[in-house]
């Protein structure tokens, strides 16, 4: 089984920012990180959790009703040339509202955790 790592929460005006990630290399795969990462207590609790994901000649995204933040997180995977990597951001919404902000906490907590792939 492919190890899905975590890294510490960004904070920004006690809104929450967990990333998560894992090499990916099928769809197979794809679907079971998912699912995994999925039944994390603290992925269900969040508002949005927006993916993207790239492997062989696949890639794509979602948002989660956080819209733009699926295509945001695939071209941060495109333009760090990451590839058979799957990275999820989940939000907890801290009760002030963050504008724009808040893509940057997704794109900063996922690309921590694209930093720590490459590691391995």
């Amino acid at each position: 089984m492919r190890q899905v790592i975590a890294v510490d929460p960004l904070e920004e005006k006690r809104s929450k920012f967990y990333a998560f990630g894992c090499r990916i290399h099928s769809k197979q795969d794809l679907e079971a990180r998912l699912k995994e990462i999925r039944s994390i207590k603290i992925v269900q609790r969040a508002k949005h959790s927006p993916f993207a994901f790239r492997f062989h000649n696949t890639q794509g995204s979602h948002s989660d009703g956080e819209t733009g933040a699926g295509p945001k997180l695939l071209h941060l995977l495109e333009q760090t040339n990451t590839t058979n990597t799957l990275v999820l951001v989940s939000r907890h919404f801290g009760g002030i509202k963050l504008g724009p902000k808040r893509f940057q906490l997704i794109n900063q907590a996922a690309h921590l955790v694209i930093k720590q792939l490459s590691q391995k």
